[in-house]
């Protein structure tokens, strides 16, 4: 019995539908991106960090999905931890905070660390800061902290969520204590802070908050826009200057839907490069 044109469509759309909906949010993607560094030391060349974002607990995402994220980062021995925000969804229910519990199985030797975005902070800012430190997080709140290997340190600057309301984000504060000329990572919620990070001529800003458009179609991209910056930039590894951008496509979601934008985990490990 042939289907016909009419149904041929209205079954493919169906098939896509039950993908986007059903297994592409669960289907996490370890990515691996070398990051050239302009004046890194040589000590840190080849420091990996691991990076989450948008980890959504409590929304709709299953402990088996933070577990399986915590078996890619276990896998790749990352130096350093780094969470990029929304840490819980807004509308979190009453698991949330057990959902986390595996993130303290990820070894990083170097320190882990954290920044809020704007669904902590409409959930409840304190309580997200509470799990944090006692999954051994050190969250920053526009303040600058160091990582040491062999005797020479990696900044990481860190920004309050700078992709909900404005003022929570202080890159000045932010900057305080940065020795300058040192190397620096920024973290931060939302990608629009590669701007300024260009501006101060930082290496390297990792991010999420766009969750890559969470629907991308081919030839034009993502349909959700959440950033000021172009699009091409939402999601990956692109060049600002002398500043290296990376945008996670996040963990979850406030919905579950994906197409062609699975969601991510990511090891970076910079790599020391010369100065333009």
């Amino acid at each position: 019995m042939s289907l016909g044109p009419v149904g041929l469509l209205a079954a493919s759309a169906l098939a896509c539908a039950a993908w986007a909906v059903a297994l592409e949010p669960l289907w996490l993607e370890k990515r691996e991106v070398q990051v050239p560094f302009p004046g890194l030391p040589a000590a840190l060349d080849g420091i990996r960090l691991g990076l989450l974002s948008d980890l959504h607990a409590g929304s709709w995402a299953p402990e088996s999905h933070y577990r399986r994220a915590v078996g890619l980062l276990t896998e790749s021995r990352v130096d350093a931890l780094l969470v990029a925000g929304d840490v819980v969804g807004h509308h979190a229910g009453g698991r949330w905070q057990e959902l986390l519990a595996p993130l303290a199985g990820i070894e990083a030797p170097l320190g882990r660390l954290a920044v809020l975005g704007g669904h902590d902070h409409r959930y409840d800012a304190r309580a997200v800061i509470r799990r944090l430190q006692g999954l051994g997080f050190t969250v920053l709140r526009n303040q600058a902290v160091p990582l040491h290997r062999e005797g020479e340190s990696l900044w990481v600057v860190g920004l309050d969520d700078n992709s909900d309301s404005p003022g929570r984000d202080d890159f000045e504060r932010a900057c305080r204590a940065l020795p300058p000329g040192a190397p620096a990572v920024v973290l931060a919620h939302s990608p629009d802070a590669v701007r300024e990070a260009r501006r101060r001529g930082l290496g390297l800003v990792l991010s999420g908050h766009t969750h890559g458009g969470q629907v991308r179609l081919p030839f034009w991209g993502a349909l959700l826009r959440v950033t000021e910056l172009p699009r091409r930039f939402d999601q990956g590894l692109s060049r600002h200057g002398e500043t290296h951008l990376f945008v996670s496509r996040g963990m979850a979601s406030t919905f579950r839907l994906r197409f062609c934008c699975r969601p991510d985990v990511a090891v970076l490990t910079l790599r020391k490069a010369p100065r333009a």
